[in-house]
């Protein structure tokens, strides 16, 4: 790695640094007018096309699934990161104050113009992972069949993941921030007084798991082993994150990606970062699919997923590059012969590295947040929930 600054890795070197790429692309998606105005799309379309939808839902087996996901993760004081109502109960907010959820999260999309903090950021991140959550419960099943989208985890990769109740039988809570998992430290026993946050790590941990067959189920544990290049091995909180994959199927179906311009390209980035997509008719105007859009949004759901504690950076890196997989056999045709410097094709696409964080991040502010991560890191990095810079005020910041 480019940056590493000794020749052997500590053997937490990727738990502090998952974390730390996490929160300092957070601090530069704030400060960043590019990743700021896209938000300002995301949100209009979201608006438009899964608020007003959730809006308009009157099966009420289908609206109490889908109230029930937002008001959890909007509720209950301190227990979520970036919650819009955290003095509201879940249970109200899922029923009696459906409304005042639906105008929260309205205001949110509203207010994109107003994000100054990370946490104002983490509770529109927040939003985009609702409203992906929602969007897939809207969508038939049929449709959900015939989705050529290869995102989704498949079940042998869900196994990875286990419930930490079921093997410690004790629920936890998380008294940190990113991916650290130390029980009694990131990780306390859950009761009334407890103050922390319930994050993906503290309900599941991965870990290789067998088939009926008793045979191991090797790929994604074997990804993550680096123990051949002499380093240690990246971490694993719940598995390939099924919730990344949520977001990118609705920003495809959405079209957060596609433009109706060519619109102009960052002289940084020497990979493939447009495709012109095909006109349904001869009369239509020219449409692309902006490739720099599709890696931003990868870094904001990544840095959204692991600063919360939810998964680890090759859990939500994994989802990225499967989009990019997809777009790669849709549009084959377009991508150029390998160019001086590079070796294999998928170079050409801005896909993750195993082991890596400079390559995931986009060319035009890669260095500088990983450069910040390093220094983060350097300097004793403070991920406790208690701790006000990182945590905010209370209560929402969109009023």
């Amino acid at each position: 790695m480019a940056t590493t600054r000794t020749s052997e890795l500590p053997p937490d070197y990727y738990i502090k640094m998952d974390s730390s790429i996490a929160l300092a692309m957070l601090h530069e998606a704030v400060n960043n007018p590019a990743i700021l105005s896209f938000l300002k799309e995301i949100a209009g379309k979201l608006k438009t096309e899964v608020l007003e939808k959730i809006r308009a839902v009157t099966e009420p087996e289908l609206a109490a699934s889908i109230f029930n996901g937002l008001a959890m993760q909007h509720s209950e004081g301190d227990r979520f990161v970036g919650a819009l109502l955290p003095g509201c109960k879940k249970e109200f907010l899922a029923d009696q104050g459906r409304s005042m959820l639906l105008d929260a999260l309205k205001t949110c999309l509203e207010n994109v113009d107003k994000i100054k903090t990370i946490e104002e950021l983490l509770s529109f991140l927040k939003v985009i992972d609702g409203m992906g959550f929602a969007h897939d419960k809207l969508q038939k099943k049929s449709e959900q069949k015939e989705s050529s989208l290869s995102v989704t985890p498949t079940p042998e990769e869900s196994m990875l993941r286990h419930e930490r109740k079921e093997t410690d039988q004790q629920t936890y809570i998380a008294r940190t921030y990113g991916i650290r998992t130390a029980i009694g430290e990131d990780l306390i026993p859950q009761n009334p007084d407890s103050i922390g946050i319930f994050s993906g790590k503290a309900k599941f941990f991965a870990a290789p798991t067998f088939t009926k067959q008793g045979k191991m189920l090797q790929w994604f544990p074997k990804l993550v082993d680096q123990s051949r290049f002499q380093k240690p091995s990246l971490p694993l909180i719940a598995g390939p994150s099924s919730s990344t994959a949520r977001s990118f199927v609705m920003a495809h179906h959405l079209e957060l990606f596609v433009s109706e311009e060519k619109e102009p390209v960052y002289k940084e980035v020497d990979t493939v970062q447009l495709f012109e997509m095909k006109p349904k008719t001869p009369k239509d105007p020219k449409r692309f699919v902006n490739l720099n859009k599709v890696q931003m949004f990868g870094n904001l759901m990544m840095a959204y997923f692991v600063y919360c504690g939810h998964h680890s950076f090759i859990e939500t890196t994994k989802i990225s590059d499967c989009y990019l997989d997809d777009l790669a056999r849709e549009y084959s045709e377009q991508i150029p012969p390998v160019s001086a410097g590079k070796k294999y094709p998928e170079e050409m696409l801005p896909y993750s590295r195993i082991g890596e964080y400079r390559h995931f991040l986009h060319p035009t502010y890669s260095a500088r947040v990983e450069e910040r991560a390093m220094q983060q890191v350097e300097a004793g990095l403070n991920l406790q929930c208690d701790n006000p810079p990182l945590l905010g005020s209370r209560p929402s910041p969109f009023k």
